[in-house]
């Protein structure tokens, strides 16, 4: 009995001094431990912006708002002096992980925001920014091209001006643009009632017009994930087209101002291919299918005149 007690006192000192001279700094788990223990939680804060989040620039509420995927409020972005700014654009910077907002105001200019934290930047505050701002995209090379009344400025990824080279090209009273995967990008007009495709030199490669009477207006225009072109008709009949890459085609229509009389400015796609379209005169999103089939109305009482939608990537 006496050699028994003496051998499971050795293995218990031997144990307790193991585990003392581990590797493992105190209060730490080891891969191991970490993989065998069932319900275990990860605690690494999660970024602010998440994979599939909606964001909203809502125009009268003078706020940018986050919303998760099902459209359930998350929290207020930012929120801007009523009686100096209106938020009107959004865009996605996925070379640098952050949201960009165009603010039209006092000054114009944009902002940034990081992924990680909302953290706000002033990332152009430029003399040359001095118009009606509206849309803003990010092109290929990481340039960012900004509404400006008439015309495109162009600044460079860390802000820098690089100008207005397309003023000669660009639409009367621009609305939106977007960046093409091939480079380019297309802008709509409720000047011109055209939506064009450039090519990075801001020269017109293809255009198209409205073919349903009284709903003349392109006020949005986005480059889809399989490289077609969904515009937003705003008028009598206010109607959303799907279009092929050069604007030759119409694939896809939809149109009722019963649930949409008002399409403006944006509209986004989530990663399962949905179309969301805002409407400024209900402040809801209208969810439709790849073929621009209804799905579904998204609603919340703190989307506002909803004026820019982004979808997180």
């Amino acid at each position: 009995m006496k050699i028994l007690k003496t051998i499971f006192l050795f293995l218990f000192v031997f144990t307790s001094l193991h585990s003392c001279n581990s590797d493992e700094p105190l209060g730490s788990t080891s891969a191991t431990e970490t993989s065998s223990n069932e319900g275990s939680t990860d605690t690494t804060p999660s970024d602010v912006f998440e994979s599939g989040d909606i964001i909203i620039s809502s125009y009268s509420a003078k706020k940018i708002i986050l919303f998760d995927s099902d459209g359930n409020f998350k929290q207020d972005i930012a929120v801007f002096n009523p009686l100096r700014d209106s938020v009107h654009g959004l865009a996605w910077d996925t070379a640098n992980d952050r949201l960009l907002a165009v603010i039209n105001g006092t000054p114009d200019r944009v902002l940034a925001y990081d992924k990680e934290t909302a953290t706000e930047t002033e990332l152009i505050n430029n003399s040359g920014l001095n118009g009606n701002t509206y849309g803003l995209t990010v092109l290929d090379n990481n340039d960012i091209l900004v509404i400006e009344s008439n015309s495109l400025e162009r600044f460079s990824e860390t802000g820098q001006r690089i100008g207005n080279p397309f003023a000669n090209n660009i639409q009367t009273t621009l609305q939106y643009v977007d960046a093409l995967s091939t480079g380019g990008f297309v802008a709509c007009s409720t000047g011109t009632d055209r939506v064009r495709i450039y090519d990075d030199d801001g020269v017109q490669l293809y255009e198209a017009t409205s073919s349903v009477a009284g709903t003349t207006n392109a006020y949005g225009c986005m480059e889809t994930s399989d490289g077609n072109i969904l515009v937003a008709w705003n008028g009598t009949t206010d109607t959303i087209i799907l279009y092929n890459s050069d604007l030759s085609t119409e694939l896809y229509t939809f149109s009722d101002t019963s649930i949409l009389p008002d399409p403006r400015t944006a509209l986004a796609e989530t990663s399962d291919g949905y179309f969301l379209i805002p409407d400024y005169t209900y402040e809801y999103i209208v969810v439709l299918d790849s073929e621009l089939n209804f799905v579904e109305i998204n609603q919340n009482p703190t989307m506002a005149d909803p004026w820019g939608i982004v979808v997180v990537p």
